[in-house]
């Protein structure tokens, strides 16, 4: 692929896919990095659902530049691409899309993005990692984790059945793996929780007791990849027991400024010149755009 877009063409179109996708905060990400870069690139919210990614692709002339990619087709779209990145086929999902030159490229920013949110919130070298969810970005998370130091990995679903795949990458990449269902993880010790289930599900009170105990939550940093206009359940009942937790706009934004670097630059490569300003323009982006956003950081961080 190229190293660069070659004086950075004008009117190029890139778009984020997904269902549902009215929720996603992307566009509005895209659109501050590229007026601080000067370019008159457009970039659009779509709906493509499960199975729908061929017949969009049919649509997609030389006009398009890239694809931010959402479920629930990170999987799904591996299919189509002409080349994939390490950490792409370490993790099975691609969230970004690049055409260059009639071909397709795939990438994972998305772990980049949860270890920089990881690391904000004070865990750096995380050693072990309770992870609720097993689906894409479960995946991620746990070559993310694997990558800054993890040694054990205990992956709570709701179905174990789901998590063999997670497992299997977690084993793989040389982690310890313990898999539950939701009827607890007996005080499990963990230096950061991970979850990955999705913006809006309802655990009831007894279900999150049983995952996560009050000790857990007082004592463990929580980091919820959900975002939206108010806190999710999980993030209130960590404030709730006095600990620290983050939603999933920082990873948000961190995984957006990789999908800048690729779109522009042509790969993930080096930071931009332009970066430190198009970070505070995204974040400024985020702040705006909601009327009551949900905090970033909370409780104890």
């Amino acid at each position: 692929m190229t190293d660069a877009v070659s004086a950075r063409p004008s009117g190029l179109r890139l778009a984020v896919l997904g269902s549902p996708i009215s929720h996603s905060k992307s566009a509005v990400l895209h659109a501050a990095a590229y007026e601080v870069l000067g370019l008159d690139w457009r970039f659009e919210a779509i709906e493509v659902g499960e199975g729908e990614f061929a017949g969009f692709l049919d649509t997609v002339d030389d006009s398009w530049r890239g694809l931010a990619v959402t479920m629930p087709l990170k999987r799904e779209v591996m299919g189509f691409l002409d080349e994939i990145d390490t950490v792409a086929q370490r993790a099975g999902a691609v969230n970004t899309v690049l055409f260059d030159h009639g071909r397709r490229f795939g990438f994972n920013t998305d772990v980049y993005g949860l270890t920089r949110a990881i690391t904000q919130l004070g865990v750096a070298e995380p050693r072990r990692v309770l992870l609720l969810g097993a689906g894409a970005t479960a995946a991620s998370v746990t070559v993310a984790v694997a990558a800054m130091g993890a040694t054990a990995l205990h992956i709570v679903a709701r179905s174990p059945d789901r998590a063999a795949g997670t497992a299997s990458l977690a084993e793989s990449l040389g982690l310890e793996v313990t898999v539950s269902g939701f009827e607890g993880v007996n005080d499990a010790p963990a230096d950061v929780v991970v979850s990955t289930l999705p913006g809006g599900t309802r655990l009831g009170r007894p279900t999150l007791d049983a995952i996560a105990p009050s000790s857990l939550r007082a004592t463990t940093p929580l980091l919820d990849v959900a975002y939206g206009a108010e806190p999710s359940e999980l993030v209130r009942a960590w404030v709730e027991s006095g600990g620290s937790a983050a939603d999933g706009l920082g990873m948000l934004l961190h995984q957006a400024v990789q999908q800048v670097r690729v779109f522009v630059g042509g790969g993930l490569g080096a930071a931009l010149d332009e970066e430190p300003a198009i970070v505070e323009a995204m974040k400024a982006a985020l702040e705006g755009h909601s009327h009551e956003p949900t905090p970033r950081y909370v409780g104890g961080c």
